[in-house]
């Protein structure tokens, strides 16, 4: 036991265990966004690009409660990284090991509320009766616990990672299969590529994998939170909460180290 009372993760362990729990929290990512899109009527509270674009469209027709309630997620969804940096940067300083946990809770504590409160106010899933005050407060909610999520583990092998938005993923799997289909045509070409190029091939196979792995775990869960959102209402975030909860259990007795202090320098 470390002076966190907490076990100390293996490094080869804990390096194998962040790509899985990447996967993972896209999985929640995209069953938090898609519920939130369907319950708060057509506002994501993890794509703040969507909102953005939403924000100025509105505004172009002069539509501005829309335009609002586009914008009104991106601060909040901001504050959450803030709020999970922030935690990170103190617990790390302290030499808390089960850092991924600890903002993770926060999280959990963020949907829960979420659920809670609005299965109390939508009076059997009527959302658009709802006080418009209240479904600020429910966005806000949703969009701090993406906000949190996103600042909870920012690197995966050395390379950057988002679980919350996966636009970025796309881009790196696509550059990365593009430099490996461009070296796999100069060695057909008879081209002879130099050992530590070649060296790197599985490496980047490797990320490649992991990138796409995230993108389907984000589509997937996007898929379930919608089946779930109509099938079970508010309850059908029991399904990331419980799955929020092993991660959270596993890195309390395994911590991953999953994310650096944004003030030291280079990746875990």
């Amino acid at each position: 036991m470390d002076k966190t009372g907490l076990l100390t993760a293996r490094p080869a362990g804990a390096r194998s265990a962040r790509a899985w729990v990447a996967v993972v929290l896209a999985w929640v990512a995209g069953f938090v966004d898609v519920t939130g899109y369907l319950t708060l009527i057509r506002v994501f509270t993890s794509h703040m690009s969507g909102n953005s674009v939403a924000m100025v469209a509105y505004l172009a027709q002069h539509q501005w409660a829309e335009a609002a309630r586009r914008a009104f997620p991106i601060p909040l969804f901001m504050l959450g990284i803030f709020m999970g940096a922030i935690l990170g940067i103190a617990l790390a300083r302290k030499g808390y090991h089960a850092r991924l946990s600890l903002t993770l809770l926060i999280e959990a504590g963020l949907l829960l509320a979420f659920m809670v409160y609005g299965s109390r106010v939508s009076h059997a899933g009527a959302v658009h009766e709802i006080p418009v005050w209240k479904t600020y407060l429910l966005t806000a909610l949703l969009a701090m616990a993406m906000g949190v999520q996103s600042s909870a583990l920012r690197h995966v092998w050395g390379r950057s990672v988002h679980t919350a938005y996966v636009t970025g993923m796309l881009t790196h799997f696509t550059e990365d299969a593009a430099v490996l289909a461009f070296r796999g045509f100069d060695r057909l070409k008879g081209g002879h590529a130099d050992s530590k190029s070649t060296s790197k091939h599985p490496k980047r196979l490797r990320t490649m994998l992991l990138y796409g792995g995230i993108w389907v775990a984000f589509v997937l869960g996007a898929l379930c939170g919608g089946f779930g959102k109509q099938l079970w209402g508010w309850l059908a975030l029991v399904a990331p909460l419980s799955v929020l909860a092993v991660v959270i259990l596993y890195d309390l007795l395994r911590p991953i180290h999953a994310s650096a202090p944004l003030d030291s320098q280079g990746p875990t």
